[in-house]
């Protein structure tokens, strides 16, 4: 967009690695509203991929999806913060989004704003799996330290989950010289996550192992901190 800033984020980390808080300015975002979409209808009619974050606005993530959905464009939507996830839902267009990526509380969040919409029942299956059955293709959770769970169907329509685990990093030493290990799922490098889910399904790869990719990503950046 023409004279207007490229959003920023400086995450500041404790020394043992943790997130400490985060400064952001995205203003930029606000700006981008459902006639901006409109006018790139082209864009977005040709693309191979739509990614879309929950720092848009409800209406404005409503016009993306619709415009993506009529020209059969797949679209990722990455939940950012639990307050946030629940904007697909309020924008009406949840099942039109083929991976849906978050923790495991911004998917639970998800699932109980649609609930309490919807007024669906109660269930003893894995919320993940709940919102496949929901209209999701794919549910792509992070479960922190113990690593990614992806809700799917298989070839017969069943709902399956795949698991992946956690690539834990061991950073050499901190000021004392102690040793300490950083599990990338559990700090900020979420965005390397879903980075490298699109570069994988961009190559070519299945989306069991394009989510490792991205966790391979969320790997290398933890270990170039």
């Amino acid at each position: 967009m023409k004279h207007r800033a490229t959003p920023a984020y400086i995450a500041v980390h404790r020394p043992d690695a943790d997130l400490a808080f985060g400064l952001c300015d995205v203003s930029t975002l606000d700006a981008i509203d459902p006639n901006v979409i409109r006018s790139i209808h082209a864009l977005l009619s040709s693309c191979s991929l739509l990614v879309l974050d929950a720092n848009l606005s409800k209406e404005t993530i409503r016009a993306a999806v619709d415009e993506a959905h009529r020209a059969s464009t797949p679209i990722i939507f990455e939940c950012v913060s639990v307050v946030k996830s629940r904007k697909i839902v309020d924008a009406g267009c949840l099942s039109n989004v083929k991976y849906l990526t978050g923790n495991e509380f911004e998917i639970d969040e998800i699932f109980r704003r649609l609930k309490e919409a919807e007024k669906l029942d109660d269930s003893k299956e894995p919320t993940g799996a709940q919102l496949v059955r929901c209209g999701v293709e794919f549910v792509i959770e992070s479960r922190g330290s113990k690593g990614v769970c992806i809700f799917r169907r298989d070839d017969s329509g069943a709902i399956i989950s795949d698991f992946l685990s956690s690539i834990p990093v061991k950073l050499i030493a901190n000021t004392n010289g102690a040793g300490f290990w950083w599990d990338p799922l559990n700090n900020t490098s979420g965005d390397s996550l879903v980075g490298g889910l699109v570069a994988g399904l961009m190559s070519g790869l299945d989306v069991v192992r394009s989510v490792r990719a991205g966790m391979v990503w969320e790997t290398l950046v933890v270990w170039l901190r």
